[in-house]
């Protein structure tokens, strides 16, 4: 088929402008473009100026009063990024409704820093979530988010108010050789598998009460600075504290169902155990309370 000479002419010039627009991974920097891109996200050692909206990426649905869900159904992957401006999956509107977002694929910021808030709040992730060795510098908030698969927040550090209440854990959650500087909350939380809190620091108050903790928990090595709150919290399995440093416990009305584990304890405070059970038999210390 012979081509006139104008048609020759407009494929030319329509050819010409495909290749001079770039693809969206070279322009990572554009969160709107990121939103258009339906397929897979994976940037690694960028910096982002402007703020990352979840609840933009995809269309809104209307799942209850006021109540709005975004879903991303593939891969979001970020790695030795930093975020100057807010990361956000929960938005309030101006109407008072809330939009949240639910991930379909993996979610993963690994050695990524995050300078502004964070708020993941009402989040479903489906698929894993990753976040481990980063750093956040401004508040944290993943309350009444579910985790359908392995949760990863080891070596990560949170300079400030950090909220995980209300949030649901399925697979395993890894916290282990992370480090909260202010006051974090588990409060109402469940751990439906095992929870990893060893080699943590925790320099102020630590909320876990109101937990339940359905696999093995492990809290060997952490310090504790301020006070560890685990009371009226459930253990359906075994449960180990040991060679630890702590300020104060509270254990009161706790339920041990499982194996328990208290070794050479260094507290500052007697152990509170009031109107808790243990189904075994309850665990010796070989510690004395220190004075402060």
């Amino acid at each position: 088929m012979k081509l006139s000479k104008y048609s020759l002419i407009l494929l030319i010039a329509m050819t010409a402008s495909c290749k001079s627009n770039p693809s969206s991974s070279n322009k990572a920097g554009n969160f709107e473009t990121l939103s258009e891109n339906k397929t897979s996200i994976s940037i690694e050692g960028k910096t982002f100026d402007n703020e990352l909206d979840f609840t933009s990426f995809a269309d809104k649905i209307l799942i209850g009063k006021a109540l709005y869900n975004t879903s991303i159904k593939y891969d979001i992957t970020f790695i030795n990024c930093v975020f100057k401006k807010p990361v956000l999956a929960y938005k309030n509107s101006v109407d008072n409704a809330h939009n949240i977002t639910s991930f379909w694929g993996h979610v993963s910021f690994i050695e990524c820093k995050f300078m502004d808030t964070v708020s993941f709040r009402a989040s479903k992730f489906l698929g894993q979530c990753n976040f481990t060795k980063s750093e956040f510098f401004s508040t944290v908030n993943f309350e009444e988010s579910s985790f359908n698969l392995n949760a990863f927040f080891n070596w990560s550090s949170f300079e400030k108010q950090v909220r995980f209440q209300n949030s649901f854990f399925n697979q395993k959650a890894n916290f282990m050789d992370t480090t909260f500087s202010e006051n974090v909350s588990f409060q109402s939380s469940i751990f439906n598998s095992d929870a990893q809190f060893s080699s943590s620091k925790f320099y102020k108050y630590a909320d876990f009460s109101l937990t339940q903790h359905r696999g093995n928990s492990f809290y060997d090595f952490s310090e504790f600075f301020g006070t560890l709150d685990l009371s009226h919290s459930s253990f359906s399995n075994s449960f180990s504290i040991n060679n630890n440093k702590h300020k104060d416990i509270l254990f009161n009305n706790t339920k041990f169902m499982g194996k328990t584990s208290f070794i050479e304890l260094d507290f500052s405070k007697d152990l509170n155990f009031d109107g808790s059970f243990f189904l075994l038999k309850r665990p010796k210390t070989n510690s004395i309370a220190q004075e402060n």
